[in-house]
């Protein structure tokens, strides 16, 4: 597991203690560890005056077109955020602000990860058999999710893909009772499963050789992570 990843885990440990602040503070550190680990491979001693460290990693980084003007904008601004409140200059982030930092942090590291660990998005939004499927469809439209895996108590027995709900849409002529079951529109295909140390490579292999949209990574039989052909898109060629 990579570091930068470890530290996200305890991101996510202190979001379950609603410690927002110490959570933010954790997520920039991952952002830290893995930008500079990647700016360390090349040989630079241009620093500008007053340039703080972690500003010179995003210039490296920006100069070698390892990250765009966008994104250099969005760590640095992500930088200033956690500056304010380590320092205590009155800036409390809440849980939600949080979340959308780990996403965004998950987004800018995932580009130079190696392993579907890296990269696979977590943790993965499941569903019961028996649930309503209006709690998903706003998921699906505003997180971009397409996958849902359906799980009983100890394994997965299903998916419920936005293909399901499209075709259920279009058969219902526009129109979609959103409680109904999720096991009227799931499938019982289950997504192919993966070890989170496989390279990226590895895992568009199998996803390829099963013709398969994702693949999951589980633990005791439940999903981890999850990774879609679209994220496999931004880092090997297909």
């Amino acid at each position: 597991m990579s570091e930068w990843r470890k530290q996200l885990d305890s991101c996510a440990i202190a979001l379950a203690r609603n410690a927002s602040s110490e959570a933010f503070v954790a997520a920039f550190g991952a952002l830290e560890v893995c930008l500079l680990s990647v700016a360390q491979k090349f040989d630079r001693s241009d620093a500008v005056a007053g340039e703080d460290r972690f500003s010179r990693v995003l210039r490296i980084l920006c100069d070698k077109q390892l990250l765009t003007y966008q994104e250099r904008l969005l760590a640095s601004h992500i930088a200033n955020a956690r500056n304010c409140v380590a320092h205590s200059f009155g800036f409390e982030p809440s849980t939600s602000e949080v979340h959308k930092t780990v996403k965004a942090i998950e987004r800018l590291c995932g580009k130079f990860g190696t392993k579907v660990y890296d990269v696979m998005v977590k943790p993965v939004i499941t569903s019961r058999a028996t649930d309503q499927l209006g709690a998903f469809i706003p998921k699906m439209v505003e997180d971009g999710i397409s996958h849902i895996p359906v799980i009983n108590d100890s394994e997965v027995i299903g998916t419920l893909t936005d293909v399901d709900v499209l075709k259920a849409w279009e058969k219902g002529e526009g129109i979609l009772d959103p409680c109904t079951a999720v096991e009227k529109l799931m499938t019982d295909q289950v997504l192919p499963n993966v070890r989170g140390d496989l390279s990226i490579e590895e895992a568009r292999r199998i996803l390829i050789s099963k013709n398969s949209d994702a693949v999951i990574v589980l633990h005791s039989g439940l999903p981890q992570g999850i990774l879609t052909r679209f994220d496999l898109l931004e880092h090997v060629d297909v």
